[in-house]
């Protein structure tokens, strides 16, 4: 029988040349296996950029160490003080209250503590994020960790609305407060 449901072939490009370092990963960007992680380096139209990438990067990688942004890229560390300081200057007047600030700052920090300071924000994908609310989600319940979510959600939203970053960032949803309204079409709305 055949398979209805077959998948799209990917044609990925050769490599430029048989020394070339990089493979073409399907996800249409240049990559290669360090210390049994994957790291890409740039898309399958521009082979040199990939290449030059990842000979800026390949000493720190190769050594375990993560390496330093590009000069130009914003890191976790600097979005998330630069976000903090936006929303210091709501709390001065008054738009915004202490105990909110309190609670970005706090997640603020397991952003950096969970990210590396030095991380780039354009290199965080969505596997990131899961992996991120996979750790979150074994600390609380649902309602905790989807107001976590939305704090978090909040903050890479002001990266893009100030043009920090040039695309907005695939983040984790926050679940609903009560499973059982999830999904429900009879619900009524509260007046």
């Amino acid at each position: 029988m055949v398979n209805s449901t077959s998948k799209r072939a990917i044609h990925k490009p050769p490599k430029p040349y048989p020394d070339f370092p990089l493979f073409a990963h399907c996800n249409g960007k240049w990559a290669k296996k360090i210390r049994g992680r994957l790291h890409y380096f740039g898309q399958w139209a521009a082979p040199d950029k990939a290449l030059e990438e990842y000979k800026r990067q390949s000493k720190a990688l190769h050594t375990g160490s993560t390496p330093r942004p590009t000069p130009g890229e914003i890191t976790i560390k600097d979005l998330c003080n630069s976000f903090l300081t936006a929303k210091k200057a709501r709390v001065d007047s008054g738009e915004l209250a202490q105990r909110s600030w309190a609670d970005y700052y706090v997640t603020c920090e397991r952003m950096v503590k969970y990210f590396g300071k030095n991380q780039s924000v354009s290199d965080i994908g969505p596997k990131d994020f899961e992996h991120f609310r996979a750790s979150l989600a074994k600390l609380w319940g649902a309602t905790t960790l989807g107001n976590e979510i939305r704090r978090i959600r909040v903050v890479f939203n002001y990266a893009y609305k100030t043009d920090l970053i040039d695309r907005p960032l695939s983040t984790p949803r926050s679940t609903p407060a009560c499973p059982c309204a999830a999904g429900r079409s009879d619900a009524t709305p509260h007046p």
